[in-house]
């Protein structure tokens, strides 16, 4: 169990809609892409967001990161609102919290050299520091002579070294990895993850790490928070998750992990639930019970470090 440590970020409650458009024969209609997530991170902790495609991860990251609004519910960072900031105390808190996306190729500029790409924060954030810039490449294990060079001349794996140089390169206190390894082979990807390690421990990052990969989160997280349809339905210390895992979700999961499956387990593509009440998960749970379909279940403490949304 982590030592107790003062809390850097606090999400209670967070809910976030998106229109879907409508068909010829069909009217549009609202997606509850997140409803009602909470979770709170402590000082140098990585906390697993594990979840299908569609089950509200990403959304949850772009909230807290402020780049899209939110419909419900508050976001804090250091024990104050982030919807509430603006201004200079907005633009402090973004470089305070960066994000590494999940494709290199699509988030770095192909038309700017790394030395600009690494320079574009530091002029955003008005900070007068370019000996930073060699200093986060070299962090990253890419040399000072990169920085005249293209995007298109480095490997994919090098790509994604340069984009965590570039969230790096403002000195934050918390970093979003949205799936960073998921579009990278498994020698590249176990190097990336070792070197988001590294980096944690060596400049106290704290760390929200997204993924569909299991083992990958069971690696590097503290702690694991499964999503599935917009809701967090079990968290708790990676060990008491991986080791006695209390939802019937997450067992499934674990229990479909292929021992010598060289990428772990993807989480299959589930369809949208037909259920407007009860538990989301009831239509495929293996152990569902009137009630599940009838009523929605409220979290359960399991124990003081891990908790279940589960009628069981």
């Amino acid at each position: 169990m982590l030592d107790k440590k003062p809390s850097i970020l606090e999400v209670i409650n967070l809910f976030k809609h998106f229109e879907k458009q409508g068909g010829f024969f069909s009217k549009k209609s609202t997606i509850a892409a997140v409803r009602g997530v909470s979770f709170e991170m402590a000082q140098g902790e990585t906390l697993g967001l594990v979840g299908e495609s569609g089950s509200g991860k990403s959304t949850i990251a772009r909230a807290i990161l402020r780049l899209i609004p939110k419909d419900g519910g508050e976001v804090f960072f250091f024990g104050r609102s982030i919807f509430a900031l603006k201004g200079k105390e907005l633009a402090r808190v973004r470089r305070d919290i960066q994000i590494i996306f999940q494709s290199p190729d699509a988030s770095l500029n192909p038309r700017k050299t790394i030395y600009s790409i690494l320079k574009d924060p530091l002029i955003i954030q008005k900070i007068r520091d370019e000996g930073r810039i060699k200093e986060v490449l070299k962090l990253v294990g890419l040399s000072g002579r990169d920085l005249s060079s293209f995007p298109h001349q480095f490997s994919l794996g090098q790509k994604q070294r340069i984009a965590i140089a570039r969230s790096l390169v403002s000195s934050p206190k918390f970093l979003v990895a949205d799936e960073p390894v998921s579009s990278l082979d498994i020698s590249i990807s176990a190097s990336i993850i070792n070197l988001l390690s590294e980096l944690k421990e060596r400049m106290g990052l704290s760390m929200l790490f997204i993924s569909h990969d299991l083992r990958m989160v069971e690696y590097i997280a503290d702690r694991v928070a499964v999503i599935y349809s917009g809701k967090i339905v079990e968290i708790g210390e990676k060990r008491e998750v991986f080791d006695n895992p209390q939802h019937p979700y997450t067992r499934l999961l674990i229990d479909s992990i292929p021992a010598n499956h060289p990428k772990g387990f993807s989480i299959p593509q589930a369809s949208e639930s037909s259920i407007s009440s009860g538990c989301r998960f009831a239509e495929r749970c293996p152990e569902k019970k009137p009630i599940c379909k009838e009523m929605e279940p409220e979290m359960t403490e399991i124990s003081s470090s891990h908790s279940i949304l589960c009628h069981n």
